[in-house]
């Protein structure tokens, strides 16, 4: 144990003599006996899992109920109390991943041809990218609605972005006193709510209900355009409590910017598709 614990050389930046606490090159603190045995396993567990569980409780309770001062808090440096937007986006991506109770970003290959406002365009180049693969429509389709249902999460990414953009376009005054990169925090929150929320525990929540207790009547009740209106108008809600303080202009421009974004929520899904058309295509071009 002696000759783990004596040692004249920082293990991290090779500085000697190391005969203090703490190198004074690297700040690497010398460990001691007690280091090397295995309660410090159990100490490092039971440490790591506290600061995780007291920082996932605080941004949890934040991201539900007061998601503007959470964002606002974090980037003003509360780093320990909360986790970053980043891993809540992850990690409601990954929630959704495996309970996608609302498949919303999945298109199928019948809808990039026939049902988007882009399909007159695009529909020609499928047609040929359809003929040069050898495989005639049916056996194509099944092929391409399998992949780009994986692709189509893989590339959920892609909306804060999007959502970021529109957000750098509306707020045009403060746009020297809020970074882009605030921007982009801001929308992964509204991104991590939309998946984690909208798509995945509500919608599922509902399913559930319905089948558990076999009300009847109640899934007669869902339709594309129900679930639309449902989603955007929650989606509205919670989009002004996120960026009430964040936007410029009094509380009526505020509002109306916080619904002039979330009208753009349809074009910068359809923007999505068409990305993801592209990407999913050169999937199967390259690697199937």
């Amino acid at each position: 144990m002696a000759e783990l614990v004596d040692i004249e050389k920082c293990p991290n930046c090779g500085y000697e003599p190391f005969n203090t606490s703490y190198c004074p090159q690297c700040g690497q603190r010398k460990l001691s006996e007690k280091d090397h045995k295995v309660t410090v396993l159990f100490n490092e567990f039971l440490s790591g899992w506290l600061n995780f569980e007291n920082s996932f409780l605080n941004t949890f309770k934040a991201f539900l109920i007061k998601p503007h001062q959470y964002v606002t808090e974090y980037l003003s440096g509360a780093r320990k109390k909360y986790l970053s937007p980043i891993k809540v986006f992850i990690l409601a991506n990954a929630f959704y991943f495996i309970f996608p109770a609302v498949d919303t970003f999945k298109t199928s290959l019948d809808t990039q041809l026939n049902r988007l406002p882009y399909s007159e365009y695009t529909k020609g180049f499928i047609d040929s990218f359809i003929a040069a693969s050898g495989l005639n429509y049916t056996e194509f389709a099944v092929e391409y609605d399998e992949l780009t249902q994986i692709l189509s999460k893989a590339l959920l990414v892609l909306i804060p972005l999007l959502f970021s953009g529109a957000t750098w376009i509306l707020n045009l005054s403060l746009r020297e006193k809020k970074p882009f990169l605030h921007h982009i925090n801001y929308n992964l929150v509204l991104s991590a709510f939309l998946v984690f929320i909208l798509c995945s525990v509500l919608p599922g929540t509902y399913l559930l209900i319905s089948t558990q207790f076999e009300i009847s009547g109640m899934m007669d009740l869902i339709s594309e355009m129900s679930l639309s209106v449902t989603l955007l108008l929650i989606l509205n809600i919670y989009a002004f409590f996120l960026y009430r303080d964040f936007f410029a202009g009094s509380l009526w421009k505020k509002a109306g910017k916080v619904i002039l974004l979330n009208a753009a929520f349809i074009p910068l899904i359809q923007t999505n598709r068409l990305i993801l058309l592209f990407v999913t295509l050169g999937w199967m071009k390259f690697f199937v």
